[in-house]
């Protein structure tokens, strides 16, 4: 269970990173607009960087709650064996 609660934190914190760097780079962006080629530049690095993360915790989760389950179907399955004698 520490994984699921793992990734669903860091899920929320890149979603959250994301939320707040889209709002400095709109308010950066208004300064740094006589220079495109550093916009540009800021641009990728800030969606490349948390988008990078959000997608990494994203697959995270899904392997996660991939493993639980054949956990429990393993142990399910453990179950019934042990107790069909």
């Amino acid at each position: 269970m520490h994984y699921f609660g793992f990734s669903i934190t860091w899920l929320g914190n890149s979603l959250a990173g994301s939320y707040y760097s889209w709002k400095i780079y709109k308010k950066l962006s208004i300064k740094i607009k006589v220079i495109p080629f550093i916009q540009g530049i800021f641009r990728y690095f800030i969606f490349f960087w948390f988008y990078h993360r959000l997608a990494t915790h994203l697959a995270i989760l899904t392997w996660a709650i991939l493993i639980y389950f054949y956990v429990i179907l393993f142990l399910l399955k453990l179950g019934n064996l042990l107790c069909s004698c």
